[in-house]
């Protein structure tokens, strides 16, 4: 549970997945390498991460298949810096014109790492509404310096719930030869899984496919109609799992 699967990690193509829907306005759209959300708030949509420039066209692909407009798009929200979810972006921006939303802390490594120029900077406790739906901001340092973490509210069969996205889980940035590393990640990063624990879940989504075993979960809600994203244990569970999982890392072991 939890863990990581080499699905063409160096050729992502190799995970392309179906969309789907997680509740009445949440769509996954992304690869099984790298998770991408669009929120649909009735007023345009929200992309929480585009992907890397490798498996954009995937997500463009995904959204038509759900009959969504990209060009409807008003923001993209990238949870962090690392080109897996910020390495489209230019590409986006080219196609739908939306603004782009990334941390204060990770405005500057985003530029760096994928010429990322941010619209809006968000900080610990901002908010982003649009139509019926507010993103609220939580500052949750550790995978990288600038994590941004995000819950808002959705519905499923219309009934109101809290969904949540950890926006960098991964202890790979916590070992030292991680280009990501810096001094004090582990604390931030303990000290972020505690400050989550303490938010109310009740749809955890992945910031990749295997933090909430994401295929998994749509090939059951495919056949069966089962929806295992709603489960607000899961949201603990994971947390504690990623603080254990933490406390167990090695700063100096092999990536």
């Amino acid at each position: 549970m939890y863990q990581r699967r080499s699905i063409g990690d160096n050729e992502p193509w190799l995970g392309q997945m179906e969309p789907f829907k997680i509740s009445d306005n949440i769509y996954f759209v992304g690869s099984f390498q790298e998770s991408c959300h669009i929120i649909d708030t009735g007023e345009g949509l929200i992309l929480i991460d585009s992907g890397s420039i490798y498996t954009f066209y995937m997500v463009i692909d995904n959204m038509h298949r759900m009959g969504l407009d990209p060009r409807n798009i008003k923001y993209a929200f990238y949870t962090h810096y690392h080109g897996d979810h910020t390495g489209s972006v230019n590409q986006l921006k080219y196609l739908t014109g939306c603004k782009v939303v990334i941390s204060k802390a990770d405005e500057k490594n985003a530029f760096e790492e994928s010429g990322l120029i941010a619209d809006i900077t968000v900080e610990d406790g901002d908010t982003l509404k649009l139509g019926n739906t507010e993103l609220r901001f939580i500052f949750t340092p550790g995978h990288t310096l600038g994590v941004m973490s995000v819950v808002f509210n959705t519905t499923v069969g219309g009934v109101p719930y809290t969904a949540g996205m950890f926006g960098g889980a991964g202890p790979n940035s916590l070992k030292k030869k991680h280009r990501s590393y810096y001094d004090g990640c582990l604390n931030d990063y303990l000290n972020s899984c505690d400050r989550l624990l303490k938010e109310k879940v009740d749809i955890f989504i992945g910031n990749h496919c295997w933090n909430n075993n994401t295929a998994e979960k749509a090939k059951i809600l495919k056949e069966t109609g089962k929806n295992l994203f709603l489960d607000p244990q899961e949201w603990v569970k994971f947390l504690e799992f990623c603080k254990t999982r933490a406390k167990n890392t090695d700063p100096d072991g092999e990536l």
